[in-house]
């Protein structure tokens, strides 16, 4: 009968509100801490980071252009030619390596 009575009030006779809530409090605790811990240990390692591979730039023109857009990994002036001054512009802007830069035989570039 007294069982019935607290039922109906949502009570449950072993049921402390107080002792809920302290509970989900150290499950916070305990949370932060776990989250805190994993970011101190994990977060300094070294992520990975995409390498550049070795880009060939083909020079095709002897003018002395610069690249249109230094670092897309395209050599190409605004004309769409690839002098050697956008090679070597793209290539110090592309980073890694090595690169190689292929120059037409018999070439005189002024630079």
């Amino acid at each position: 009968m007294i069982w019935h009575k607290i039922l109906k009030h949502d009570a449950h006779p072993e049921s402390d509100t107080k002792g809920c809530r302290k509970n989900r409090i150290k499950a916070r605790r305990v949370l932060v801490v776990v989250a805190l811990a994993w970011l101190l240990t994990v977060a300094p390692l070294p992520w990975p980071v995409p390498t550049v591979m070795a880009a060939t730039f083909t020079v095709n023109t002897t003018n002395d252009t610069a690249d249109a857009n230094p670092g897309d990994g395209v050599c190409a002036d605004s004309a769409g030619r690839c002098s050697l001054r956008a090679a070597v512009m793209e290539a110090n802007a592309l980073g890694g390596g090595p690169h190689t830069i292929v120059l037409q035989a018999g070439q005189t570039y002024t630079l």
